[in-house]
């Protein structure tokens, strides 16, 4: 049988198995399917690895080529920013593919090939979903764990992905009950069978958070398969702390675990060419969170790439959780964890999702949330293409035949935010982004935000004029919570139209403190050493020019952050 080609990458061939229909579910050997409306197919699987695989690819083919189809556009759309040949850059991703693939356990791999002679779509492909998070590393999450007053453990998560309008909405709850290890239940994109979120019948949960390290590891574990390994392996949370050492890992990650038994959870940062877990926080109090930030400052000073690790968006969403459980002593119920990881506010009451520079819990890259129910008979769950933990919550019982139902209704989301995350969301170039953002403009008007967006797109385009013109804008209308920043970005402007004394007066009033992000503190500090020697006050600009390389140690990240100073004083 020869394959044949949705595209020039993803290939299939025409198979054929009976699947037997009883009512609304729909059979295959031991696995079988639910598609209900309003909420996430549901899908079971039953036997080894590979028999689950082949009941994976039959049972849920469609979704799996729609999936295929929706990793290789986002491939396509980081060829178009990166300026290289998308056929050169599919050359280049599949090699990456095919380098991860090989660490991964064997039963893993049966259980690829399964789900393609299943689905028909060639092997390539389903490595391709189940390892495109190693490679492109697009996952943001926030995880919360809380001891209740009725002696049970809540463990809730945000994933926050990017590109929600592409590939929000598509993942499936399936529940695994493979021949020989536990059974759990993940909820995760068609095709993909790594775990980023789920829970085992042993009482164990997980959820994922990606990090940003300088290194990469291509001899490590795959990250979303060496928690999938310890779900399937290990009844205890100490033998998940165990189960980690001794193991490398492709890129840096953390993992926020629970255990239902012991009452109890932890938080382990990995990175890669590490043997060692970084740091594993073990609960302490009543009450854990965490988001994507290592939380072991020696790491941090030496392997962290603080310029990207450091960003306002975690940054943010750190002050959101400090604020908002400043008693980590204190009981949390189930609908207390919903209505923290429905947060959009900040200490000061400003919406942290009407800026581009600070960001909420629940934000415009939440597709969706998920809470473990604390006696383990099944999942809360609420998913949208943008701001997910706002929309309904549904409860999906552990036995799937028994119907899911509305648990909690949603929240109104803000008009302004909503259209923008429609933007924001969607695979787009940067010239269709201004475009929309600008027709944005005529609907809001008076949205500083709206128009810091435009110049912070045009910036990135090269389109300096626009920038300045934009940013000219929005330091003249209501910034909401990104002040300082907008206000940096003022002076660079001034600086840029060769205002020197205009941009020092601007300059003078932003403060280091005040500023969310590394990058932004550092550019401040640059800012400054260049201003002084352009007014030929050597000692000034050297002062301001040591706090920047205290500041930022390595030379990589000066040269990346000096780099990014396109306008010239």
């Amino acid at each position: 049988m020869h394959f044949r080609s949705l595209n020039k990458l993803i290939k299939y061939k025409d198979v054929h198995f009976d699947i037997n229909k009883d009512g609304e579910k729909f059979r295959f050997m031991k696995g079988y399917v639910y598609r209900r409306d309003k909420i996430p197919i549901q899908v079971s699987l039953e036997g080894t690895h590979y028999e689950m695989g082949l009941q994976y690819g039959v049972l849920l083919n469609n979704e799996i080529r729609k999936m295929a189809h929706s990793v290789y556009k986002v491939i396509e759309y980081y060829s178009s920013e990166i300026k290289i040949p998308k056929n050169l850059l599919y050359i280049y991703f599949n090699y990456k593919i095919n380098k991860l693939s090989k660490n991964l356990p064997e039963r893993f791999r049966q259980e690829i090939k399964g789900i393609s002679d299943g689905s028909g779509i060639d092997i390539s492909a389903i490595y391709a979903i189940s390892l495109f998070d190693d490679l492109l590393h697009v996952m943001g999450c926030s995880s919360i764990l809380a001891l209740s007053d009725d002696s049970n453990i809540v463990h809730g998560w945000n994933e926050d992905l990017y590109f929600g309008m592409e590939i929000g909405m598509k993942q499936v709850i399936i529940k695994c009950n493979p021949t020989g290890y536990n059974s759990f239940v993940y909820v995760a994109f068609p095709g993909f069978i790594g775990v980023s979120g789920g829970y085992s019948d042993k009482g164990l949960g997980y959820s994922h958070h990606s990090r940003f390290a300088n290194s990469v590891d291509y001899k490590g574990y795959p990250q979303n398969c060496i928690s999938r390994m310890a779900l399937e392996e290990c009844s205890s949370l100490k033998e998940v702390i165990d189960f980690y050492r001794n193991k490398t890992v492709v890129v840096a990650d953390a993992h926020t675990w629970s255990d239902r038994n012991s009452l109890t959870g932890c938080i382990i940062e990995t990175a890669p060419n590490a043997k060692e877990p970084v740091k594993v926080i073990e609960m302490s109090g009543r009450v854990l969170w965490h988001i994507n930030k290592y939380m072991n400052p020696d790491y941090i000073k030496n392997n962290e790439s603080k310029y990207v690790g450091d960003v306002s968006f975690n940054n943010s969403r750190q002050e959101v959780f400090n604020y908002s459980i400043s008693d980590n002593n204190k009981t949390l119920a189930l609908d207390d964890v919903i209505s923290l990881l429905r947060i959009e506010k900040g200490p000061n009451g400003e919406n942290y999702n009407l800026s581009d520079i600070t960001r909420g819990i629940c934000n415009m890259d939440t597709q969706h949330m998920i809470i473990f129910d604390p006696k383990g008979e099944g999942i809360y769950i609420a998913r949208n293409y943008y701001l997910a933990s706002k929309s309904t919550v549904y409860f999906i019982p552990a036995n799937f035949d028994t119907p899911p139902y509305i648990y909690m209704e949603s929240e109104k989301i803000d008009p302004v935010i909503k259209d923008i995350a429609i933007i924001k969301e969607s695979i787009l170039t940067k010239s269709e982004q201004i475009k929309k953002l600008k027709q944005l403009t005529v609907k809001y008007p008076d949205r500083g935000y709206i128009y810091f967006m435009i110049g912070q797109v045009s910036l990135d385009s090269g389109n300096l004029a626009s920038w300045s013109e934009y940013t000219d804008k929005a330091f003249k209308l209501p910034s909401s919570c990104d002040i300082q920043e907008v206000t940096l970005e003022k002076a660079k402007v001034e600086f840029y139209k060769k205002n020197i004394k205009e941009a020092a007066k601007i300059l003078s009033t932003v403060r280091f403190d005040c500023l969310r992000s590394f990058k932004s503190r550092a550019e401040l500090l640059y800012i400054h050493k260049m201003y002084y020697e352009l007014i030929n006050d050597k000692a000034a600009s050297d002062g301001y020019k040591d706090d920047f390389q205290r500041l930022v140690s390595d030379t990589k990240t000066q040269n990346k952050i000096v780099k990014g100073l396109k306008f010239r004083i």
